[in-house]
């Protein structure tokens, strides 16, 4: 993936700070276009703040957060609406509207920012796009019908009618059985070889985020630790990293 001329995301010498407490220092790493970039850690350790970074909802308090080359730190809000056109976020708990159907929470996004677009065609893309996830003939379904798992690719198809160039997901797998958390990280490896998109994944799921990821990143006490392909970090010698990687119980892992 590193021949790519330009990054997709790029971190130089981020830090993130609230209250004078350190939430993430000094991070620099790049995601190049067409990769699932795995981001793993302990809860708590600023992995969704990295996302909102990502997206422009938060500033770094230094360093520099490019898309596509663009440093986006001090962009003004419509520039910044422009970059985050062409980003998809799926979120934790997917934030579906719980008082829209399924087709309408699909189409938000369309509705939103493509008022010209016929209701026809609106309606064609909803369902493609839940077919895409499995979701097909779901239209009128209210999310408290559905599964955790129905809720989470309902989400992914919300965000991947935008035809986004970036797809972030924040802990896609959380809540859901093993067999489901299977399904929608396959999902996202599936879309990825389709559309050619390029992804960053924050999850827990460590053996299924190797099976998908093309290289991953640890993230402990707000720093970058480790980063590499799955092979390098099943075999990486810092030893937080072989803890959380083993899953080891014995004892917590040192802060």
């Amino acid at each position: 993936m590193k021949e790519a001329k330009q990054p997709v995301v790029s971190f130089r010498n981020v830090s993130y700070q609230v209250g004078g407490q350190v939430v993430l220092e000094d991070l620099s790493f790049e995601v190049f276009a067409g990769e699932i970039y795995g981001v793993m850690g302990m809860s708590g350790v600023g992995k969704s703040t990295l996302l909102r970074l990502m997206m422009g909802l938060i500033k770094p308090s230094k360093g520099e957060v490019a898309i596509k080359g663009t440093v986006i730190n001090s962009l003004p809000e419509r520039e910044l609406n422009r970059v985050r056109l062409k980003m998809g976020m799926c979120f934790q708990g997917a934030a579906l509207f719980d008082a829209l159907t399924v087709a309408e929470n699909v189409a938000f996004g369309l509705r939103r920012m493509r008022p010209r677009l016929a209701e026809e065609e609106i309606r064609r893309r909803v369902a493609a796009h839940l077919a895409e996830v499995g979701m097909e003939g779901s239209e009128d379904k209210m999310p408290a019908e559905l599964s955790g798992g129905m809720r989470k690719r309902v989400g992914i198809a919300r965000a991947l009618i935008m035809e986004p160039e970036l797809m972030l997901y924040d802990e896609p797998t959380a809540g859901l059985d093993p067999i489901m958390a299977a399904v929608i990280l396959d999902l996202i490896r599936s879309l990825r070889d389709k559309f050619g998109m390029t992804s960053v994944v924050v999850t827990h799921e460590v053996d299924r985020l190797f099976a998908i990821a093309d290289r991953v990143m640890m993230i402990h006490a707000g720093r970058l630790i480790a980063e590499g392909t799955p092979e390098q970090l099943r075999c990486c010698a810092v030893e937080e990293v072989k803890q959380f990687v083993e899953g080891l119980t014995a004892g917590p892992i040192a802060v």
